[in-house]
């Protein structure tokens, strides 16, 4: 007989016992009391609706049958155990399946069924998990259990797991299929317990939900792939040893890293979220994303393979710290961010026309063959960064904290953007390309021992407004082509043109300001250029010091302006032969010994003082073709004026002079003053002197003088003078 239905009710606690298979056609409900084989072999068939709310229902040695005849049914068996569970029959069923149920053997799921597996847990202890040709659908919620005391081999099914744990005891070792093409769907996470040992050959596996190994995951030729679903978190706590990872995933997922991962061969980000957080991660094969974003944080990826490597991040993504340590050698074939530290550690690396962006320090700590032409690397920290890279191509400072240079380096182009920082510490570094800009940064160094060299194929193009502070030397032949003005800073430092190099100004002329005690020293002595719009062109010497200016070259300059800190500085000019003027605004210019200044423009004294009574030789010298002007303050002392210009000379102010006046060529306009001459005063055959409304003395008398010879051989006359006391 086939009962339409059966209960046992909570206060049932005793047995039913089957000596033969039993059917229960309609509702089975269980609240109390258990169900047992009495013998192996034998089938409970439940082909309605199951509840089981207590007791429990042990078939060891038999099977479990459920929705047999059909239909859509729920099963809920809360504790439930069997050699093997049957779902469906002959006809199209569906069992939404719960509880806790363990199946020492396998389930069978009929080739018309459906089994939906909601929430709970199905354990397997043998080989399987599933025969026949059924479908079966599990929830994330749902777990999957392998628990067998010996060793399992499940094989490809038409369906999915939810959540997967392998607790196999004593020496039970989990393997998925080898079979080709073997893959395996979870809709939740993995764990496999401490002692645990699953095995994937050769498979594909996806996970959707969150991985934790404490036990063992041997994965040769396998790939795990994190799915997840809808917008959730992925958390890797445990046991991250793969073989090849992927991360796809077209929903808002992300993967968490917590804990030390180890791929084998590569890993693939082609959609979602990679959070690498705290984690430290060692790749032995390829990195490739080819979609979705990696988020650095505070990892630390690690790329150390035997054989070359190749590493693509997409643009957006970060790694945290990155280490190049592959045998193999490294090869970087697209950008590359790590928001912390960049480390060579071992093999060749190739960064070869990609952009590099490093927010700690950049370190070569034991590699060796570096192909960078075409690079370009942009030290972006938030905190101090140290380079130690000898060699690279295009470097961008971008740091508003140091960025220290830590060995003595070759690169090709230098940028240090506005607001950003660079100390050259007492490091030497040669720069081989074609730019340099550095306007508006912050630019230190150990005084007296940062060097700067520019030693571009022909010309090094200067931003308006670069600062280097370091000797800065431009090289043997080469050009440095100055689109506005340049810094040179330091204490002890130089601008050092070499042997038949070349400084062209930029059109409208540039400002090159020597700052603190920096100065203007060739070592080529005359033997350089300075070109370009030179009559607009200004050298400004600031700061302090005892003989600034003592080595600028004889060559011929544009303007000169002496701005020292205080009147206790010296400039202490050699010849100087300039298109322009020469202003004094503070600081003295005292020229040591017989010096000539020749002036195409005016001279200027604003404040400071002129100083040629200490040599009580030397001369000024105008040779301008247009107005030129020569204003002192009282007290300035100058010692032989020449004016050779075919131009006009105008005084505006009060003039000693205590050597020879010569009127060579062109006009000297006296204007109003009182000027004294205390030597000799000459006009040349082609020089005029148009003593305007001046006061003309002649003091030698001063100097000791008994005579002073006043000679007109051109043209012009006194307004009034006071004549010496024999002439």
């Amino acid at each position: 007989m086939i009962p339409s239905s059966a209960s046992l009710l909570p206060s049932f606690s005793t047995s039913v016992v089957l000596v033969s298979s039993w059917t229960i056609a309609g509702e089975f409900a269980m609240a109390g009391g258990t169900v047992a084989s009495a013998a192996g072999g034998l089938v409970l068939r439940l082909d309605g609706s199951v509840a089981q709310t207590g007791g429990r229902v042990n078939m060891a040695g038999s099977t479990i049958a459920v929705a047999g005849a059909g239909g859509d049914l729920s099963v809920h068996l809360a504790n439930a155990a069997a050699l093997r569970l049957v779902v469906g029959g002959a006809g199209a069923s569906t069992a939404s399946v719960s509880g806790s149920i363990s199946v020492s053997s396998r389930a069978h799921v009929g080739d018309g069924a459906v089994l939906y597996l909601t929430t709970g847990t199905l354990a397997f202890a043998g080989d399987g998990p599933y025969t026949g040709g059924g479908h079966v659908v599990a929830s994330t919620g749902h777990w999957t259990v392998a628990n067998g005391p010996s060793a399992q081999t499940w094989t490809r099914f038409n369906g999915n797991f939810g959540s997967l744990r392998v607790s196999n005891t004593g020496a039970g070792v989990l393997s998925l299929s080898t079979a080709a093409g073997s893959s395996f769907s979870l809709t939740g996470g993995l764990t496999v317990d401490l002692a645990a040992v699953l095995r994937a050959t050769g498979a594909a596996l996806g996970v959707a939900g969150n991985w934790s190994v404490p036990g063992s995951f041997l994965a040769p030729g396998s790939t795990v792939t994190f799915t997840g679903g809808g917008a959730s978190t992925i958390a890797v706590t445990a046991g991250a040893s793969f073989d090849y990872l992927l991360i796809d995933s077209t929903s808002p997922v992300t993967v968490t890293l917590s804990t030390t991962v180890t791929v084998a061969s590569t890993i693939t980000v082609a959609a979602g979220t990679l959070n690498l957080a705290g984690s430290t991660i060692s790749v032995r094969g390829t990195w490739l994303q080819t979609g979705g974003t990696v988020l650095g944080a505070t990892s630390r990826t690690i790329m150390d393979g035997v054989a070359g490597q190749t590493v693509v991040q997409l643009p957006g993504s970060t790694f945290g710290a990155f280490v190049s340590s592959s045998t193999g050698g490294l090869t970087v074939a697209g950008p590359l961010t790590a928001t912390a530290q960049f480390e060579w550690r071992r093999g060749a690396l190739n960064i070869s026309s990609r952009a590099i962006s490093v927010g700690g320090d950049m370190s070569t700590v034991g590699g060796a063959g570096l192909t960078f032409g075409g690079s370009t690397v942009t030290l972006s920290g938030v905190s101090t960064q140290t380079i130690n890279f000898p060699f690279l191509d295009h470097v961008i400072v971008d740091n508003p904290n140091p960025v220290r240079l830590g060995q003595d380096s070759t690169w090709g182009t230098f940028t240090i953007n506005p607001g950003r920082f660079f100390d050259g510490v007492s490091r030497s570094l040669t720069i081989t390309g074609d730019r340099w800009t550095s306007a508006g940064a912050t630019y230190t160094s150990v005084p007296q021992q940062h060097a700067v060299t520019w030693n571009p194929p022909a010309t090094i193009t200067v931003g308006a407004g670069s600062i280097v502070n370091a000797r800065l030397a431009l090289g043997i032949g080469k050009t440095a082509q100055l689109q506005g003005g340049l810094f040179v800073d330091g204490p002890g430092n130089a601008l050092e043109p070499r042997q038949g190099s070349t400084i062209v100004n930029a059109p409208g002329g540039s400002t090159i300001t020597f700052r603190v005690s920096s100065d203007l020293s060739p070592v080529a002595g005359p033997n350089w250029f300075y070109a370009g719009d030179v009559q607009n062109s200004w050298l400004v010497f600031q700061g302090t010091g005892g003989a600034r200016g003592a080595f600028v070259s004889t060559i011929t300059l544009g303007s000169v302006q002496v701005a020292l800190s205080t009147n206790s500085s010296i400039f202490q000019p050699p010849d100087l032969n300039l298109l322009g003027s020469l202003v004094i605004s503070t600081g003295v210019v005292r020229p040591l010994g017989s010096r000539t200044i020749t002036l195409g423009g005016d001279l200027l004294q604003t404040g400071g003082l002129l100083d040629f009574n200490t040599a009580s030789t030397g001369t000024i010298r105008f040779v301008g073709g247009s107005t030129s002007t020569i204003s002192l303050l009282p007290g300035a002392t100058i010692w032989n004026l020449v004016a050779d210009g075919t131009g006009t000379l105008q005084a505006a102010s009060f003039l000693r002079v205590r050597g020879d006046f010569a009127a060579n060529a062109g006009v000297f306009r006296a204007g109003a003053s009182s000027h004294s001459f205390q030597t000799g005063f000459v006009v040349g055959p082609g020089g005029f002197f148009d003593g305007e409304t001046s006061t003309v003395t002649f003091d030698g008398a001063a100097l000791g003088r008994i005579n002073q010879n006043v000679t007109f051989l051109g043209g012009g006359q006194f307004w009034g003078s006071t004549r010496p006391s024999r002439a």
